[in-house]
């Protein structure tokens, strides 16, 4: 399932709109330019990454983070640009999905779907990595004497049901299963891309966490379907709830479910 999320304005654009309108128009170097992958304090010392941004079914402008970083009514500061002060709000969050919604400042946040090269063009699914079978089995090739012999002195057939164990354990087969190619970009570690297979998270050489990187969005083809919870390395198929990584989809579910802020999050009027 791929839907697709609110198209994110330039700054340019929303000025352009509030001037029309004869709103105040604000200039686009006045506003930060903020996506997912993004670094914010919350209370001025936790250290976290935005998840994603854009607006909810109420026309809010809101983002997401992990929870464990800040409750409700903790203030929202940008990272390296804390001149600006306060340009957020925690105004609602859960702690089993360890998820924050966040209420950004349209006056100082222009949202964009491209943060430092790192896209977030829409929302994607990440569904359990399950294998898809064997390969079939070829036939026996004839060896060089020939087909097998037949008639009194031919051994006993085997059963189909004997024969396939037969081949299981004497020509073991590999299963094919299905690998995702996730990246995240988090204030931790930074841009780092990863394969999520059966055994979870195969990061190679590559850090998985570090400090700041809560909160980071996780992506496959620039669609978004995870939120990084903590430290814990994923383990075993991406499924809900699972260490180290929340899927996007259940933050969704469990804002839409309840209502109000970040409910109807990216969804099209």
């Amino acid at each position: 399932m791929r839907t697709a999320l609110l198209p994110m304005a330039p700054a340019v654009v929303l000025a352009a709109v509030m001037a029309a309108t004869g709103l105040p128009a604000a200039s686009a170097a006045d506003k930060i330019l903020l996506g997912g992958g993004a670094g914010i304090l919350l209370h001025d010392e936790a250290l976290c990454t935005l998840t994603t941004i854009g607006y909810d079914g109420s026309g809010q402008l809101v983002g997401f983070t992990a929870a464990h970083c800040g409750g409700p009514g903790s203030p929202v500061v940008v990272e390296g640009a804390e001149d600006y002060g306060v340009v957020g709000t925690v105004v609602a969050a859960d702690e089993g999905l360890d998820y924050a919604v966040v209420e950004f400042d349209t006056a100082k946040i222009s949202p964009i779907a491209d943060y430092e090269g790192f896209g977030i063009f829409g929302l994607g699914s990440l569904d359990p990595v399950e294998p898809v079978g064997p390969d079939p089995v070829s036939p026996e090739p004839v060896g060089p004497d020939g087909p097998e012999p037949v008639g009194p002195d031919a051994p006993a057939p085997v059963s189909p049901e004997g024969a396939e164990h037969a081949i299981d354990a004497e020509h073991p087969v590999a299963e094919h299963v299905v690998v995702h190619h996730a990246c995240k970009l988090g204030r931790g570690t930074g841009l780092t891309c990863f394969d999520v297979g059966p055994a979870g998270v195969e990061s190679a050489d590559e850090q998985w966490w570090l400090p700041g990187d809560d909160g980071a969005p996780v992506t496959v083809d620039n669609m978004l379907v995870g939120m990084v919870r903590d430290g814990t390395v994923p383990g075993g198929p991406l499924t809900q709830p699972g260490p180290g990584i929340v899927l996007f989809q259940a933050i969704l579910d469990d804002v839409n479910a309840k209502g109000g802020p970040g409910a109807g999050f990216g969804r099209r009027s």
